[in-house]
């Protein structure tokens, strides 16, 4: 595996930018809030003796483009001490595919 977001605790929370991220935050149950399901990420995870080449959220991800699927990605920088190792992180900021 490798790092696909860095930044302080708060940046992380408050402000998540990688499509992983965001997923997995999005499958913590709200306590406030009478859920019957959670919202997992769509997919199955990739065999980690055999991770897909570029990004390895890419088959999962609904961002993804043919970049994603073949070079790896370096990181971007989303704010000072805040990087995601996506490049599609201006789309998943502004939710857009």
């Amino acid at each position: 595996g490798s790092i696909i977001e860095y930044g302080t605790k708060q940046q992380i929370f408050k402000h998540p930018s990688h499509p992983y991220t965001i997923g997995l935050f999005g499958a913590i149950p709200d306590m406030n809030e009478d859920e019957e399901w959670l919202h997992p990420i769509d997919g199955l995870p990739p065999d980690p003796t055999n991770l897909p080449q570029g990004c390895s959220f890419a088959p999962r991800c609904k961002y993804a483009t043919d970049e994603c699927r073949k070079e790896t990605i370096g990181m971007y920088k989303t704010q000072d001490g805040h990087d995601c190792r996506c490049c599609r992180i201006e789309a998943v900021i502004k939710g857009e595919d």
